[in-house]
């Protein structure tokens, strides 16, 4: 333990000075090492810090978070532009997705990936469509990409049928076929192919199913 001295006879010590705020002083430079917790064989010429200052943690390498790998891009790229509910087990919450390819503005020539949030789309990921370069922001949605692409179709069905709106275009579904059919009259001519995952699934509409 350091030993104080309060008299001007000795080594003045930074450290319980501040503390005490009032001068202090060790009878050696061992103590004052002490002190500060410093090992004692640091050289009496080298100036002396604060554990704060002297002692610093080691940086940590973080591993690297898992990237978007060409096979789940190929399938991406391949996937129509529009809106998917994907979860991963029967009682979990689901994801809703978008996908786009802008044509204007400063994510031409990218499929853009974002998440939907109530009315709210945060970006979730994006894929330069002529590099292929991917660039990531939410990667704990990559298992959800996964899901997605493994079958779009009933991806896009089921965000029409919890959100009501449109899986091609987002607009909220007005009437009881296009809620059927989770795509309204206008995206059904650009997305056919939903119509027969619909009949196959559910069975063709009947006027008034939700009565």
């Amino acid at each position: 333990m350091p030993t104080y001295t309060h008299h001007s006879a000795g080594v003045k010590c930074g450290n319980c000075s501040s503390k005490l705020r009032r001068p202090i002083y060790h009878s050696t430079i061992e103590d004052v090492r002490s002190c500060y917790g410093l090992l004692p064989s640091i050289p009496a010429g080298r100036q002396l810090f604060s554990n704060a200052r002297a002692i610093q943690s080691a940086p940590t390498t973080q591993p690297r978070p898992p990237a978007i790998d060409d096979q789940l891009t190929k399938c991406l790229l391949v996937t129509k532009d529009g809106r998917y509910a994907v979860k991963m087990g029967p009682e979990d919450p689901f994801r809703f997705i978008r996908l786009s390819r802008p044509k204007n503005g400063k994510s031409k020539g990218f499929l853009k990936i974002q998440t939907q949030h109530s009315d709210t789309l945060m970006a979730a990921a994006s894929i330069r469509l002529d590099a292929g370069r991917r660039y990531v922001q939410q990667y704990d949605l990559l298992p959800y990409l996964r899901m997605l692409v493994c079958d779009p179709t009933t991806a896009a069905m089921d965000y029409g049928r919890a959100m009501r709106r449109c899986s091609r275009c987002g607009i909220k579904l007005t009437d009881d076929r296009s809620r059927w059919f989770s795509i309204g009259p206008e995206c059904e001519k650009y997305w056919p192919e939903i119509i027969g995952m619909v009949l196959d699934k559910r069975g063709p509409y009947v006027p008034g199913w939700e009565s």
